[in-house]
């Protein structure tokens, strides 16, 4: 790697911003870069992240921040990893620009987003509520090798992620290997649609100093790595004495009512034709409990609950009581949501190209959305977001509907 850094800085006396090499490949960098990761037991780390050059990353708000983090085995999961957090910096968007903090200390979740606004505390947080609360760009900024359990496990071993290094690239002052990742979907017609996302992977300490996914760009400043920190820090108490204390159950009954229809409400009604295309109507739909998931095939977190939507599906297939729905929306691409939908084998009902559904019979606005209907065709859950644990949640609350 010494050679490698010698030509790197040989490369920008001379005003070359980039070149190829082939000193390693790209799962091996990933590979240390994992393994570094892996030891980290705290961090200390700002970013600087806004919308990446072209038209996915148009309108996308800036965010500055600083960002700590403590590892500990013994945390559920809540969004952030087996770790604790404590955020904070400036969001700006549209020409506004409001300051933001939040923490997770292993028992609640404290959050301040706005000026002169009162400081929120939640007890025995879940995913749902923080990702919620942050919505997606606090929720995404921070930098996840830095406290996953295998970072860079599925781009080194998935036969469907190919990985490549492209370049040498200058970041933070390090001279860092740009590694790209591909996901490539074959549509009916031939076309090939390829989603990609790139990590800058420093080649003096191997860890990540950039990352763009076509929406977002972020720059990562690592200022501490390992240092110790008391739990206690990871707080906001005390901070603001103008504090409201809420339960999770608060919390989701809140999201439930913002950018989707209130539980206890009757959708308009809709009609459409399913993948096959046969017309489904929501008033034969009656008298079933019907969850209907609004996905896209560009939705990474729509791609993820999938599976477990399909599981639902089978679970019930010989129930007549209970109907599994997928409504596709936001395609570039009329195709590619049954491409996607075909190629992973699922067999749940398929309304593709479902966008007028979406938007004026379910108020959706963010992906994955998904609703649980009782017989009556009211809405008894509704939720944005996918969890490993949403399986359960929902199979829960059909099992109480079919009673």
């Amino acid at each position: 790697m010494k050679v490698l850094k010698i030509v790197f800085y040989l490369f920008t006396f001379l005003g070359v911003s980039s070149f190829s090499y082939s000193q390693e490949t790209a799962e091996e960098i990933l590979e240390k870069s994992n393994e570094i990761c892996k030891t980290i037991s705290s961090i200390e780390y700002t970013i600087h992240q806004k919308g990446a050059p072209g038209k996915f990353g148009y309108g996308m708000p800036k965010i500055e921040a600083t960002i700590i983090q403590k590892k500990d085995s013994s945390l559920n999961d809540v969004g952030f990893d087996k770790a604790l957090i404590k955020a904070s910096g400036f969001i700006a968007e549209k020409k506004h620009k409001k300051p933001f903090s939040f923490s997770y200390n292993g028992d609640d979740f404290m959050y301040e987003i706005g000026k002169n606004v009162r400081q929120k505390t939640v007890s025995t947080p879940t995913r749902k509520v923080t990702m919620g609360k942050l919505q997606q760009h606090l929720f995404m900024m921070r930098v996840f090798p830095f406290t996953e359990t295998d970072p860079f496990e599925m781009a080194m071993k998935s036969g469907e992620i190919e990985v490549q290094l492209i370049a040498v690239e200058e970041k933070d002052g390090h001279p860092c290997s740009k590694i790209e990742k591909s996901l490539t979907f074959k549509l009916a017609n031939g076309k090939e649609v390829v989603t990609k996302s790139i990590w800058w992977i420093s080649d003096l300490d191997c860890l990540p100093r950039a990352y763009s996914d076509g929406m977002i760009y972020k720059d990562i400043t690592i200022k501490k790595i390992n240092h110790p920190i008391p739990n206690s820090f990871f707080s906001l108490a005390n901070e603001n004495a103008n504090t409201d204390y809420l339960t999770s159950e608060d919390i989701e009954n809140e999201l439930a009512k913002v950018n989707l229809l209130s539980i206890g409400s009757l959708p308009a009604q809709w009609s459409a034709k399913d993948q096959f295309g046969k017309t489904i109507n929501s008033e034969q739909l009656k008298g079933k409990v019907v969850l209907i998931d609004f996905w896209g095939s560009w939705c990474t977190p729509c791609i993820q609950a999938m599976p477990d939507i399909q599981k639902l599906q089978d679970h019930y297939k010989n129930n007549l009581n209970v109907v599994i729905i997928g409504i596709s929306a936001g395609e570039r691409d009329k195709k590619a949501s049954i491409n996607l939908f075909n190629k992973k084998g699922y067999n749940y009902t398929h309304i593709p190209n479902g966008d007028n559904i979406a938007k004026s019979n379910y108020k959706v606005k963010e992906y994955p959305s998904l609703y649980i209907l009782d017989k009556h065709g009211k809405i008894v859950s509704a939720e944005k977001g996918y969890h490993k644990n949403s399986f359960d949640r929902w199979k829960k609350t059909i099992d109480k509907l079919i009673k």
